[in-house]
């Protein structure tokens, strides 16, 4: 068993640990935010997916297979919140320059994208949806279930066409773009 030596504990652990021990007729939720309000560090690592930050952080990992239009989105708003973010001297101004800018153009540009992102979000879990499948599913089936699900994937591609595509031009492209491959092999 361990046994920590109180002066090597943070203080603000200590002062929560005797805050808990102390207030032990506070329900659950009253205990659960005065820790956090004692402890920032704790309270802020648990704050953290809601935040700007914590949604790009969440995000960049995604960014070179399909959310570059989400994070330059966050990155707009970070810009747009730059002196909230980094603090800002009695006229207002940051205390930091902001190291990016975006032009109008680009603002446009993005929030196109961004439909366009969503839009194939939505299409891409319609597919999922009529093959039985979950979202990261990469099509890998077993032995026994591929002819069967081969068939559907081929049956779910050709009704998606038809709704998608006007053109055989079109078509050409959808089918480039058509994420479960099937193999004659």
């Amino acid at each position: 068993m361990f046994s920590f030596s109180r002066r090597k504990i943070r203080p603000s652990f200590l002062a929560l640990s005797n805050f808990v021990t102390l207030n032990t007729s506070l329900s659950s939720q009253d205990i659960t935010r005065r820790c956090l309000d004692k402890c920032r560090d704790a309270g802020n690592a648990l704050r953290l997916p809601d935040t700007l930050v914590g949604q790009i952080a969440a995000l960049s990992g995604s960014i070179f297979t399909d959310g570059e239009p989400i994070v330059l989105g966050y990155l707009m708003q970070v810009v747009d919140r730059w002196a909230e973010i980094v603090g800002q001297d009695t006229e207002g101004r940051p205390l930091v320059p902001c190291p990016i800018s975006f032009t109008e153009e680009e603002r446009s540009q993005q929030r196109e994208d961004q439909a366009k992102w969503e839009e194939g979000v939505v299409l891409m879990d319609e597919i999922l949806d009529r093959l039985g499948a979950y979202r990261g599913w990469d099509g890998f089936v077993s032995h026994a279930d591929y002819e069967a699900r081969k068939r559907l994937v081929l049956d779910v591609q050709e009704r998606f066409f038809q709704q998608v595509a006007t053109t055989d031009d079109e078509r050409s492209l959808w089918c480039k773009a058509w994420p479960f491959p099937v193999s004659d092999k």
